[in-house]
C-alpha cells in the first residue's frame, strides 16, 4: 500500500507530460492557422492574377 501511495504522490515525471501537451497544442493551432492564412493568400493572388487578366 505505500508503495502505491508513493506511486500516487510522485510527480517527477509530471513536467515532461505537460511538455508534451503544450507541444500538441501548439502544433493543433500552427496547423488550423496555416491553414486559415493559405485560403486567404490564395485568394489575394486570384485577384491579383484575374487584375492581371483583365486589363
Amino acid at each position: 500500500m505505500k508503495t502505491f501511495l508513493r506511486f500516487l504522490l510522485d510527480d517527477t515525471g509530471a513536467t515532461a507530460v505537460e511538455y508534451g501537451l503544450l507541444a500538441g497544442i501548439l502544433g493543433v493551432a500552427l496547423i488550423v492557422g496555416f491553414g486559415a492564412l493559405s485560403n486567404n493568400v490564395e485568394n489575394v493572388l486570384n485577384t491579383v492574377s484575374n487584375s492581371i487578366k483583365t486589363d
